[in-house]
């Protein structure tokens, strides 16, 4: 098994590789006012429930995506977070 790096900074993560990978989860969006797949009262109706099932997609593929375009579009508009320019500023190094 690797060991992990001593110098936890970025510069220090990176040293001797190509690239880092960052894994972030649902509430990394929070901030930018986009809720989470669990949060409280986003997916608690059934029809919302159901749009963003697999069962959905393999009956009604046609009226999910519509679904998922329709948030993806309001999402467009969202300006970024500290969260999501921190990671761009990663990239950016």
């Amino acid at each position: 098994m690797a060991k992990l790096p001593q110098d936890f900074t970025l510069s220090g993560l990176k040293k001797g590789h190509s690239s880092v990978t960052v894994i972030t989860g649902s509430g990394f969006d929070v901030e930018a006012g986009i809720p989470t797949f669990r949060e409280k009262g986003f997916y608690e109706d059934n029809e919302t429930a159901y749009l963003s099932s697999v069962d959905a997609f393999n009956s009604e593929p046609i009226r999910q995506w519509r679904w998922y375009l329709k948030r993806f579009v309001s999402y467009h508009s969202t300006p970024p977070a500290a969260s999501h320019i921190a990671l761009a500023e990663l990239e950016a190094e």
